[in-house]
């Protein structure tokens, strides 16, 4: 894994550094209001409530958490809607370090590859072993709950099994890091 002398959050530090005291920390979004190209955020941190004036307003929130902040005047009702209605499902991220970038070969095709893909989804001269590795690894909605059950039953190494397809077999595995990322519904806040 790639660490920064002194720890990570040195990279955070840095890029706060330049905006001096236009950057808010441990600050929450209570309400916003627009009128014509004047923006108003209120804003709270601690007990005390204030606003700040701006051109634009970007929010980088997950839609559970827009939902609970007030407009006014009230956002476009289309823009409403797919904040109110997005979905989220679940997910697991995880890294595993290997010895060396196998995915890399000269000559091999990159997992992104169109043809790869297709050439992965189940053609009769694969193994069932490789069908179900590639099954296990897949971006499907079940890719989460399938990730998390290998790495329970055969640890780390089972899940660099599972990539044998890839080439991992080729390295050897180093460090590992997963967990369950992200577990919002619709209509939950």
């Amino acid at each position: 894994m790639y660490r920064i002398d002194g720890g990570n959050d040195r990279l955070a530090a840095a890029l706060a550094a330049p905006l001096g005291d236009r950057l808010h920390l441990n600050t929450e979004v209570v309400a916003v209001s627009h009128r014509g190209q004047n923006v108003r955020v209120s804003v709270k941190n601690g007990r005390a409530v204030s606003q700040i004036g701006c051109d634009y307003a970007v929010f980088a929130l997950p839609a559970t958490t827009l939902r609970r902040i007030p407009f006014m005047p009230s956002l476009p009702a289309q823009q409403h809607d797919a904040i109110a209605n997005l979905k989220y499902g679940r997910a697991t991220k995880t890294l595993l370090q290997f010895s060396k970038r196998f995915w890399r070969i000269p000559g091999r095709r990159a997992p992104s590859d169109r043809r790869s893909r297709s050439a992965r989804s189940g053609t009769a001269t694969r193994s069932s072993a490789a069908r179900r590795a590639s099954s296990r690894c897949s971006p499907a909605a079940a890719a989460s709950d399938a990730t998390q059950a290998i790495v329970a039953k055969e640890g780390p190494q089972g899940l660099a099994r599972a990539l044998e397809w890839l080439g991992a077999d080729q390295a050897e595995l180093g460090s590992v890091a997963s967990g369950r990322v992200g577990a919002g519904t619709a209509g939950a806040p």
